[in-house]
């Protein structure tokens, strides 16, 4: 009996210790997917998506939008109004031809399907996805996900209430940590469930 206590205990150690290994080189290679540095888009593209959460992120979008690397900007979100309010005010022009609003989504899997719902009605077949550097990798599989066929160009906003230029301080850290275990949660869920689930909820 103990010699088989044992041989479980050994064998959970084993197990525990292999799977500590791999959830600490899936978060060096999450970082390491991580930009830290704004890059422009390598392209114009149909639309611009811009997802809700820091408000740094509709001003770029809509900077890019003014730039011309595409006719159209999404924002979907709840969080995001007073600014998006401020900046209409600024550029009544170009919200009153050129942008979308979409206030009901809380989280990202309602702005995955927001944008998605958004897709399908203006024929977008490419879209410049703008959201925080480190939320980024979890935005693009969301919309992976719901938009297969779409191909999407990332745009990391790198200034904005988060800054993650020390990562290994506590504030940070604890930031990236939270993003890593969200991340790992969308991975095994887009890749473990079939994608017909969503097509009610799109369609």
């Amino acid at each position: 009996m103990l010699s088989r206590v044992l041989r479980w205990f050994t064998n959970a150690l084993f197990v525990t210790k292999w799977a500590c290994l791999l959830v600490v080189v899936g978060f060096i290679a999450f970082l390491s997917g991580i930009e830290f540095v704004e890059r422009t888009p390598l392209g114009r593209a149909d639309g611009i998506v811009v997802l809700s959460g820091d408000p740094q992120r509709i001003r770029e979008g809509v900077d890019l939008l003014a730039k011309g690397f595409s006719p159209r900007l999404f924002a979907t979100g709840v969080d995001n109004g007073d600014e998006i309010a401020r900046l209409r005010s600024l550029h009544r022009s170009l919200f009153d031809c050129c942008v979308d609003v979409d206030p009901r989504a809380q989280d990202t899997v309602e702005d995955a399907l927001a944008v998605a719902r958004w897709v399908h009605q203006n024929r977008v077949t490419s879209i410049i996805v703008v959201t925080s550097n480190f939320h980024l990798p979890r935005a693009l599989l969301e919309l992976g996900y719901v938009l297969p066929d779409v191909r999407s160009i990332p745009y990391p906003v790198v200034a904005g209430m988060v800054d993650l230029e020390d990562w290994r301080s506590s504030a940070p850290f604890k930031v990236l940590a939270s993003e890593y275990a969200k991340f790992l949660a969308v991975w095994i869920r887009t890749h473990l469930i079939g994608r017909a689930s969503f097509g009610s909820a799109v369609g």
